[in-house]
């Protein structure tokens, strides 16, 4: 039971000390530090602090000591996604599985590559305009060849049903997307390099043409902006103190503008005052009570 009660005489001692030491030091501080963080853009046009300071009661300070830190930001991992369509594509032709990425940020070039994540067909239609040139060589009086495909020719090719699906097998093209229609000569025979009689000729047909959506994604290293942290230091200069009772009444009629936050510190003044000899009060009936205590446990002490 003693034990609680010196636990409550203390604690009542250490509140009351700080609501006396808070107004005390803020009535009467002679520096004052401020810390501002800026953005890049800012961090980079700041040239200086303001040379002083004024607080809410009117006292001013002198700027005695500033610096400007800046703090490079952290690189961090963007995950980046496109989309990017393609249109018109016939199977022979390859959609890229990978796109670069390049782009500007924080004045650094970010590069990297995105990888297909997804595809998607969002049109498709049939063209006529499917070509592909051909060089047949001779095999023996009236037969060509091409590759493992040989046709007896004269002038004119044979039906196209006859040989069509082989040439497109020939040819790597998949029969669900192309189709051959007719054939053609492209000139007269001749012989290549080797001394073997050739000639030219062009299959015609159709060929399927479709439109893709692909999504790329990928991670790029991201720079993040860099930041400044302002530090500045002022202290007061004691010949602008604020004291009450200084203004003369000349002065309050030439800063007639400025009176009404004069008149608002002199009030916060006064209640800062009544708050300090509220809080001081306290404290005296608080030390009061621990020596009424502390007599209370030594006779107490001495009776048993």
């Amino acid at each position: 039971m003693k034990r609680k009660k010196k636990a409550f005489y203390v604690g009542m001692v250490l509140l009351l000390w700080g609501a006396v030491r808070s107004p005390w030091e803020t009535a009467w501080a002679k520096t004052i530090r401020q810390t501002q963080m800026l953005d890049q853009k800012q961090g980079e046009e700041f040239v200086s602090p303001p040379e002083e300071y004024r607080d809410s009661l009117g006292n001013v300070y002198d700027l005695a000591e500033w610096e400007l830190t800046k703090i490079p930001g952290e690189t961090q991992w963007r995950e980046i996604e496109r989309e990017v369509v393609y249109r018109k594509v016939e199977a022979a032709d390859q959609i890229p599985s990978a796109i670069p990425f390049d782009q500007k940020a924080e004045e650094e070039a970010v590069k990297g590559e995105l990888i297909e994540a997804d595809r998607e067909i969002i049109g498709e239609e049939w063209s006529a305009d499917f070509q592909v040139p051909l060089t047949f060589h001779a095999y023996g009086a009236a037969a060509y060849t091409l590759g493992n495909l040989t046709l007896e020719i004269q002038e004119e090719f044979p039906p196209p049903e006859e040989y069509g699906g082989q040439l497109l097998s020939l040819l790597g093209l998949p029969e669900d997307d192309y189709e051959v229609c007719s054939m053609e000569w492209r000139g007269e025979p001749y012989q290549d390099e080797s001394g073997q009689l050739c000639r030219d000729a062009a299959a015609f047909g159709n060929k399927r043409l479709r439109d893709y959506r692909v999504i790329y994604r990928g991670e790029v290293a991201w720079p993040a902006p860099d930041t400044y942290e302002l530090k500045t230091l002022y202290r007061i200069r004691e010949a602008s103190r604020v004291e009450l009772g200084e203004r003369t009444g000349k002065e309050e009629e030439a800063d007639l503008a400025q009176r009404e936050p004069v008149k608002q510190d002199f009030w916060l003044l006064v209640r800062k005052g009544a708050a300090l000899t509220i809080a001081v009060g306290l404290l005296g009936i608080a030390i009061g009570l621990i020596i009424l205590g502390l007599y209370r446990w030594k006779k107490l002490k001495k009776t048993s």
